[in-house]
């Protein structure tokens, strides 16, 4: 149990760490341009992470908790439908009202499933605004994955400096969205094969280390695309 609190500890200030170098790397590499939202979503995370890091898991407010998450589907939300303008960018008119027309069929759909899917009395243990958090959030999760993989097949998987960093973004995204997934589906098991409480705890553990290491590889190709400084003190020095 101390290794799983000390595992905890160190990953609440691990991931703010990391969420704020994913941030400066936007700015650094002259990113956030191109993905504002995206950039907004990880400030976002920075902040309010690093607000419960300080505050709130010293107290223990269950009120701010909800709230930051609550917000924070808003700013997901609004960085994944950037991603997905982008990636309709590259079709044509027609094809993009047909992709549209099917998106949007394939939301409402999954809104539907995934009200159907959480409304259930999986949370009786805890308080009336708990449940309704918890409930809301798992939701999200399966609503998330629902979103994001009709956006993966619009993926175009070629050189160009724009589509690359909208791909790796579109992949962090994805691939955290479906670890979460199986997370909430590992803790829905959980009860039903008389495992030990301490799974849910390790759960949360891999899936938030899961999410540094996706967000350090974005970093890591944000910073690869730096150019040298050297090279570009060169071509400024040839040119004068």
């Amino acid at each position: 149990m101390k290794t799983l609190d000390f595992a905890a500890e160190a990953l609440s200030i691990i991931g703010v760490s990391v969420e704020g170098l994913c941030g400066l790397s936007f700015v650094l590499s002259g990113k956030v341009r191109k993905l504002p939202l995206v950039f907004s979503f990880v400030a976002y995370l920075f902040v309010s992470d690093a607000f419960l890091v300080l505050v709130v898991r010293r107290s223990g407010v269950w009120p701010m908790l909800a709230a930051t998450s609550y917000i924070g589907y808003i700013f997901e939300a609004m960085a994944l439908w950037e991603l997905t303008r982008l990636l309709l960018r590259s079709f044509g008119i027609s094809a993009n009202v047909r992709i549209w027309q099917l998106i949007s069929l394939f939301c409402i759909i999954g809104s539907l499933a995934a009200y159907l899917m959480t409304n259930m009395q999986s949370y009786i243990e805890y308080g009336s605004a708990e449940q309704r958090f918890l409930h809301v959030d798992l939701t999200v999760s399966i609503f998330r994955v629902l979103v994001l993989i009709p956006i993966v097949f619009l993926l175009h998987f070629d050189d160009s400096e724009d589509h690359v960093l909208v791909n790796r973004v579109t992949l962090v995204f994805a691939a955290y969205a479906v670890c979460v997934m199986l997370k909430d589906i590992l803790d829905e098991l959980v009860p039903r094969l008389g495992l030990p409480v301490e799974t849910y705890q390790t759960n949360d553990c891999v899936c938030g280390y899961v999410w540094v290491f996706l967000l350090l590889s974005l970093i890591w190709h944000m910073i690869h695309t730096l150019p040298p400084r050297s090279v570009s003190s060169k071509s400024r020095a040839a040119s004068g």
